[in-house]
């Protein structure tokens, strides 16, 4: 039973790809952060062929939307990160994390040899990205803490076996975490939370949101992923990490806290979907939670961080 602690926002989708100035199919699962007073949101949009024969998009690259109260956006003319030569034709599912005065972009990188990498990027501006490092294959959904841990960049991820190979397997795919000294070399890598331990979420699971840091510990918003009759859905949780060794797990909501029950999370270019890959902490204690519904649209939900940490520690 998911319980009933985040509140969608009443006029949900915030973003369809009628918002999207540039051509664009579908648009969902935005990185989210507050830069010079607006929200920022990183979104993912799905370009296709204008050949209904073609299924697979022709580009996906990352668009830009700004708002001043975190609900209504403007959307840029053009994308602002889009592939380059080595990352080929895919970025997708951005995550930020502002260092000091720098953004950090994790972003997942698909290759035409299906290849699944997680690139790094940083900007100060939001206009300009430097790429700083792809991983080896295959990894995604990176999400880095929002400070150096006892010396170290932590960031949490998800080794990711390609579909031909994981589709039925009996090994589930799990939350890892790692370190680095400079953002480049990635190591001490451990797994943080099994999908096996995951009741609604044994086939799959993975870091949603960047870390947001609380009196109590690190919360981390996660998806995870159950197969029913009905196919797969993609439900999100919560944990608690300590503060000084996130390795470490304080505890884990025992039900999901939210999952696809709308029409636009029900409904779309891949059905029974929430996925966040951003939330953003309010002064007054909300978080505000940007998801993808449905692979389809932009949505957010809202919840107070202490009823968060209180299902951890259920």
């Amino acid at each position: 039973m998911v319980k009933d602690i985040l509140k969608r926002y009443s006029k949900n989708p915030i973003l369809t790809a009628d918002d999207i100035p540039y051509k664009c199919k579908y648009v969902y699962n935005a990185g989210a952060i507050k830069y010079n007073g607006k929200y920022v949101l990183l979104l993912r949009t799905d370009i296709y062929s204008p050949d209904k024969e073609v299924r697979k998009p022709a580009q996906i690259c990352l668009g830009l939307a700004t708002s001043k109260d975190g609900y209504n956006f403007q959307v840029e003319k053009e994308p602002v990160m889009i592939p380059n030569e080595e990352e080929g034709k895919y970025i997708y599912d951005p995550r930020i994390t502002q260092i000091d005065d720098t953004y950090y972009v994790l972003y997942a990188n698909s290759t035409e040899y299906h290849e699944i990498r997680l690139g790094i990027a940083s900007t100060r501006d939001f206009k300009d990205f430097e790429r700083i490092s792809l991983s080896r294959p295959d990894l995604r959904n990176g999400a880095l803490f929002p400070e150096k841990i006892n010396g170290y960049y932590v960031r949490l991820d998800r080794p990711f076996l390609h579909p031909r190979m994981s589709a039925g397997s009996p090994f589930p795919l799990d939350i890892w975490i790692s370190y680095s000294p400079d953002l480049i070399f990635w190591g001490k890598s451990k797994p943080l939370f099994r999908a096996a331990n995951c009741p609604w979420g044994q086939t799959k699971v993975g870091p949603g949101a960047p870390p947001v840091k609380t009196k109590k510990g690190w919360l981390e918003i996660f998806h995870g992923v159950g197969i029913s009759e009905k196919g797969k859905t993609y439900r999100l949780g919560c944990m608690l990490l300590d503060l000084k060794n996130p390795s470490k797990i304080i505890g884990v909501a025992k039900e999901p806290i939210l999952e696809p029950v709308e029409e636009y999370e029900k409904e779309g270019y891949v059905p029974n979907v929430v996925f966040t890959c951003g939330a953003i902490p309010e002064d007054n204690g909300e978080l505000k939670i940007y998801y993808g519904g449905a692979d389809a649209c932009v949505c957010i939900a809202t919840a107070n961080i202490d009823d968060l940490i209180s299902l951890c520690l259920e």
